[in-house]
């Protein structure tokens, strides 16, 4: 006799599951082995501990309790598992490629090492699983639940996990490039060193997680929520910011170039050192940043809200300052040569010591901004002083 065997396969509109060729039903040694398991777990005296490291290529053990087995090396490849309970499981080193598990139980699993390519993991559980070094490449974690993982040294490039849970887990140089974390959750996650080259975080929660020299590069970030993440180092050329949200976030030093930050929230944000080189902060609030000798020539700060922010020996270069908010923001010794700050507002603006050559300063009003005793040397404005 033989049965349908069904796969289940996510898709980024539908979920379904779809019957492919019939095969039989394949259970041998596994199986019998599980059902020992069973009654171990039950303390019954003819139960026994499951211990397997063979091959159970395309094993049916759907919806076993196969909690605190032991698959160490095991051969589980396109094994059939939706609703397997494999909590406090040692899977060390298995090959569960192409693998099917929905709605799996890997609480507190051991799967360091495992290789997991293309499993599927739709709503699984892995809270507190150890996955150091795990392999899951383009596989599917969609609404996994993936809280204080440790996922350390994981390769998960192309992997599709939306809407997935990752808060307080370790990802310390993990390499997540190109994957769908569209709405995941990675609050007070530690990201140090993660690898996520064109990974789409779109609104994503990283809230409090430590991004220390993560490489960002080309990331898709829409809307993502950065509230006080740790991100000094980070290398985010050409990624796409725009509406992210930045407050009082740690950016010290970190590369930022051509970064699309438009509309940014990034209030008490520190700058210090970053390179922000014709990066596009339109309408960015950074009110009360520290944007100490950051490099930002040929940034655009269009109708950007900059009260009180300090660019003490910043680099602003031919910045696009036309009708940004400066009110009591702080230049000294900064560089805004060639800036266009035409409709700024400088209210109480302190200028002293910056480098105003070729800087645009028609119709903006300086009654109230402070100004080296040079004053306004080499800049154009309106007269000899406008508004003085």
């Amino acid at each position: 006799m033989t049965e349908q065997r069904v796969i289940y396969t996510a898709t980024p509109t539908e979920r379904k599951w779809q019957d492919i060729q019939p095969l039989p039903t394949k259970r041998g040694e596994i199986f019998k082995l599980a059902e020992s398991h069973a009654a171990w777990l039950d303390k019954r005296s003819d139960g026994k501990q499951l211990v397997f490291s063979g091959d159970a290529y395309g094993a049916d053990l759907a919806n076993l309790n196969l909690e605190r087995a032991k698959l160490r090396n095991a051969t589980l490849q396109h094994a059939m598992m939706p609703g397997v309970c494999l909590r406090y499981a040692d899977l060390e080193s298995a090959d569960l490629a192409h693998a099917q598990l929905p709605n799996a139980d890997l609480t507190n699993a051991v799967l360091a090492g495992a290789k997991m390519l293309n499993a599927n993991l739709w709503k699984a559980e892995l809270f507190s699983a150890r996955a150091r070094g795990v392999l899951l490449e383009d596989a599917c974690l969609e609404r996994a639940m993936c809280d204080a993982v440790d996922f350390d040294r994981a390769e998960m490039s192309g992997m599709r996990a939306s809407q997935v849970s990752f808060s307080c887990a370790s990802l310390t140089q993990a390499d997540v490039s190109g994957a769908n974390l569209t709405g995941a959750n990675f609050d007070d996650a530690n990201m140090m060193m993660i690898r996520a080259i064109g990974a789409v975080l779109q609104e994503a929660s990283l809230s409090g997680a430590n991004l220390e020299r993560a490489d960002l590069e080309k990331a898709m970030m829409y809307k993502a929520d950065m509230t006080s993440a740790s991100m000094p180092r980070v290398h985010a050329f050409l990624a796409y910011m725009r509406e992210c949200v930045l407050t009082s976030a740690s950016l010290e030093g970190s590369m930022l170039s051509s970064t699309n930050l438009s509309g940014a929230k990034m209030g008490k944000s520190r700058l210090t050192g970053a390179m922000l080189q014709h990066a596009n902060l339109t309408g960015a609030v950074l009110d009360d940043a520290l944007c100490t000798r950051a490099i930002m020539n040929g940034a655009v700060l269009q109708n950007a809200n900059l009260h009180r922010t300090l660019f003490i020996g910043a680099d602003l270069y031919r910045a696009d300052l036309r009708g940004a908010d400066l009110t009591r923001a702080l230049f000294t010794g900064a560089n805004l040569e060639g800036a266009d700050l035409r409709g700024a507002k400088l209210d109480h603006t302190n200028l002293t010591g910056a480098n105003l050559n070729g800087a645009n300063l028609v119709g903006v009003d300086l009654s109230t901004t402070e100004l080296s005793p040079s004053g306004l040397d080499g800049a154009i404005t309106d007269g000899p002083a406008s508004g003085l």
